[in-house]
């Protein structure tokens, strides 16, 4: 937390206090959890989608 803290002081992001993290198991149910952030358009959208699917076929240590 202090490293968000420390950029939300050097980058000027006063919003940043509003966002919330918290930890998730990384499995449930014997699944992994995958989740990720997309900013921008949805015509932009499908290289992050295949990200988010490339780490869910890929082992941890790919």
């Amino acid at each position: 937390m202090e490293t968000v803290k420390r950029l939300a002081v050097t980058k000027n992001l006063p919003v940043l206090s509003r966002v919330r993290f918290q930890r998730l198991p990384e499995t449930s149910g014997g699944r992994l959890r995958r989740k990720i952030l997309h900013h921008g358009t949805f015509d932009d959208e499908a290289p992050t989608l295949s990200k988010l699917v490339a780490t869910a076929m890929c082992p941890a240590s790919c």
